[in-house]
C-alpha cells in the first residue's frame, strides 16, 4: 500500500481516465449506478464486503481515498494510522487520504473498506480496471456505478443475496 496526497489521487485517476468523486457531477460518465443501505451487523458486513469485491471479478489494484471522517474517534484514528505505518506512512490521514493498493493486496483494500463502513467515514474506491467506482457514504449508503455489464450483474446478485435495502438503481 502507498498513500497519496489529494493532488496526487487526481493525477492518478486522470492518467487512468477515471472519473473522480462521480458523486458531485450532475451528469458522470455513463454508467449503471447502484445506492443501497450495507448490512447493519459486524459479521454480515465483512461477509457482504468480500462479496461485493468477489463481484468486480479479478482485483487489479484500486485505490481507496478517504474524503470525511466527521465521527472521528481518537481509537479509530490510531488503528487506521497503525495501518498505514506499517507501509511506511506517516503523514497524518488528512494530508494523504489516497490509498493505492496493488493486485497482491486485496484483503488490505476489503479490510480498508470495511472499516470506512464501520467507522461511519466516506470514501471512494476506484478499480484499477475503471471497472468500477464505489462511494462509502457515512456507514450510512454505499453507491456504486460501472459501465461494466461484467460487474452490474454480480453487483445486484450481491445486493439480493445480503437483502439489502436498495435504494437507487438507474442506468444514466
Amino acid at each position: 500500500m502507498k498513500c497519496f496526497t489529494p493532488s496526487e489521487c487526481s493525477e492518478w485517476l486522470r492518467k487512468l481516465e477515471i472519473v473522480e468523486a462521480p458523486y458531485s457531477l450532475d451528469n458522470s460518465a455513463e454508467a449503471y449506478a447502484f445506492q443501497f443501505e450495507p448490512p447493519s451487523k459486524p459479521g454480515r458486513l465483512t461477509a457482504f464486503m468480500r462479496a461485493l469485491f468477489d463481484a468486480f471479478g479479478e482485483f487489479p489494484g484500486a485505490l481507496l481515498v478517504f474524503d470525511d471522517w466527521s465521527l472521528y474517534h481518537p481509537d479509530e484514528m490510531a488503528i487506521i494510522e497503525s495501518l498505514r505505518r506499517g507501509h511506511g506512512e506517516h503523514r497524518h490521514l488528512i494530508d494523504a487520504p489516497g490509498h493505492l493498493f496493488t493486485s497482491v493486496e486485496v484483503a488490505e483494500a476489503i479490510g480498508h473498506c470495511y472499516l470506512a463502513l464501520m467507522y461511519g467515514w466516506s470514501a471512494y474506491l476506484y478499480i484499477l480496471s475503471g471497472a468500477a467506482t464505489v462511494l462509502f457514504w457515512e456507514g450510512d449508503l454505499v453507491d456504486i456505478w460501472s459501465a461494466d455489464e461484467k460487474v452490474r450483474h454480480p453487483v445486484r446478485a450481491v445486493i439480493q443475496t445480503y437483502e439489502l435495502r436498495l435504494i437507487h438503481d438507474h442506468v444514466s
